[in-house]
């Protein structure tokens, strides 16, 4: 089923509702990177996604010049009053979008998470409960930011965005399936959930 997709969720999962925004909010690779985006679309239609989960799309004009061939698009907001606009914009049945903290809830059932770069300005420990709750959601693959250059993973100080290298200890994730080049020198790069540690 293909249709136009209007919008997701507007702010960074790595801040809450009573908090300010860490700086991965701002710098996060969003859909108006349209070779990337059309990357991502290829993905979706060569693995046959049919529900997405997206946790930092923003850009309006962006999303509405993709066609994405989804049955079911879910984005999802940490602020109640960009919530409710959402729902009142764009919510339909095939479009949905609800309140989620990326560390400490459970993630709704999809084919594929796309975390983006949500996860780089998160603690260890922060970072290790998002990675089980992608597991347990039952999904078959996630996409996120990965920085095949970066000879040593540090933590983030004072929830400061870093690169991560995935394959790196403390993660140790298997090659990915996929990498996605980026103009802005973000790489996505795509892991089937069956395969990671």
């Amino acid at each position: 089923m293909k249709w136009i997709l209007a919008l997701s969720l507007l702010l960074s999962a790595c801040s809450s509702k009573d908090k300010k925004p860490c700086p991965c909010a701002e710098q996060v690779a969003t859909w108006s990177d349209k070779g990337q985006a059309e990357e991502i679309k290829k993905i979706i239609e060569g693995f046959g996604v049919q529900t997405l989960f997206d946790l930092s799309a923003r850009d309006i004009g962006a999303l509405q010049e993709l066609n994405l061939p989804l049955n079911h698009y879910i984005g999802a907001t940490t602020q109640s009053d960009q919530l409710e606009k959402l729902r009142a914009g764009f919510g339909s049945p095939s479009l949905t979008f609800f309140n989620h903290d990326l560390a400490s809830d459970p993630m709704p059932e999809a084919d594929l998470v796309l975390l983006w770069d949500q996860l780089n300005c998160l603690s260890p420990s922060e970072i290790r409960s998002a990675l089980l709750f992608v597991k347990k959601s039952g999904a078959r693959f996630v996409l996120m930011a990965h920085d095949g250059s970066c000879t040593k993973n540090h933590k983030s100080k004072h929830g400061e965005p870093r690169p991560i290298n995935w394959q790196l200890a403390p993660y140790e994730f298997p090659k990915p399936l996929i990498e996605i080049n980026s103009s802005n020198q973000r790489s996505l790069a795509l892991w089937s959930c069956d395969e990671l540690p």
